[in-house]
C-alpha cells in the first residue's frame, strides 16, 4: 500500500488546493486508469484504452492487506489519511452458495441522499476534551498528530449516525482503535508504558471496556513491544 497507493495520496494532496468547478485545476488531479485495449480500424491496429478519474470527496476507496509476521507496519502518512478495520477470524467456517435468484440490484445513490448525509453536528465539548487529551498522550508517546488527524476525527464523530453524546463517545472510541493503536504497533513497551496507561484511562472515561481490554492485552505483551492486533467485537454490538 506505500507503493501503490503513493500516487493517489500525492493528488489528493493537490485536491485541497484546487477550485473543483475548474475543468482545467481538476486535471492537476484526475487519476489516469487503465481499462486495456481493443481492436479499432479495417487494419485491426490494437489501441490501449485509459480513462481520467477525478476523485472527489463522493468518492470513497477500500483496499485489503494481509498481516502476518513479513507485513510492514503502515507508515504515519497512510494512517493519517485512512481508517483501518482490522477483521478478526470466523467463529466457524461456512460453506454457502449464494442465492444468484435473490441478488437484487440496486439504484444509483443520489447526490442530494449522499449530501444529506454529510450534514455536520456539533461536536460536545467532552469529546473535544478528549481529543485534545489523545493529542497530549500521543505526543508523550512520541507518536504525535497534527491537523490533518485533528480535523479528519472531529469530522467522523460529527458525521456518525447516533447523535447524542454516547453515540459521539463510541465514535471517537472508533477512532482511537481505527487511527491510533495503529500507529503504536510495535514500538518498545519501556518507551510508551505511561503513555498507554493514560490512553487506557481516557478510553475507559469513553465507556469502552472491550477496547480498554485490548490495549491491556497489547500492554502486557511478554516481547517487550504493544502488540496492536486489533479488537474482536464478536456480538457486543459496537
Amino acid at each position: 500500500v506505500e507503493y501503490y497507493f503513493s500516487e493517489l495520496l500525492s493528488r489528493l494532496e493537490v485536491r485541497r488546493s484546487i477550485d473543483p468547478s475548474s475543468r482545467e485545476e481538476r486535471r492537476k488531479v484526475e487519476v489516469p486508469l487503465e481499462i486495456g485495449h481493443a481492436i479499432r480500424g479495417k487494419q485491426g491496429a490494437v489501441r490501449d484504452y485509459s480513462v481520467s478519474l477525478y476523485p472527489g470527496e463522493n468518492l470513497l476507496f477500500a483496499g485489503t492487506m494481509n498481516e502476518d509476521e513479513s507485513t510492514m507496519s503502515l507508515s504515519d502518512k497512510v494512517l493519517d489519511r485512512a481508517t483501518v478495520l482490522r477483521f478478526g477470524r470466523p467463529a466457524e467456517v461456512m460453506h454457502v452458495q449464494p442465492d444468484m435468484a435473490s441478488i437484487v440490484e440496486s439504484s444509483p445513490l443520489s447526490l442530494g441522499n449522499w449530501k444529506s448525509w454529510l450534514e455536520e453536528t456539533r461536536v460536545q465539548g467532552e469529546i473535544q476534551e478528549a481529543i485534545v487529551k489523545l493529542g497530549e498522550v500521543m505526543s508523550k508517546a512520541q507518536a504525535p498528530f497534527g491537523h490533518r488527524v485533528t480535523h479528519g476525527m472531529n469530522r467522523y464523530v460529527a458525521l456518525y449516525p447516533v447523535k447524542d453524546l454516547q453515540g459521539q463517545r463510541h465514535a471517537l472510541v472508533d477512532q482511537i482503535e481505527q487511527k491510533i493503536l495503529p500507529k503504536l504497533r510495535g514500538r518498545d513497551l519501556s518507551a510508551i508504558q505511561g503513555s498507554l496507561l493514560q490512553l487506557t484511562s481516557l478510553v475507559s472515561e469513553l465507556k469502552d471496556e472491550d477496547l480498554v481490554r485490548a490495549i491491556e492485552v497489547g500492554r502486557n505483551d511478554t516481547e517487550g513491544t504493544f502488540m496492536w492486533a486489533g479488537l474482536d467485537r464478536g456480538d457486543s454490538g459496537k
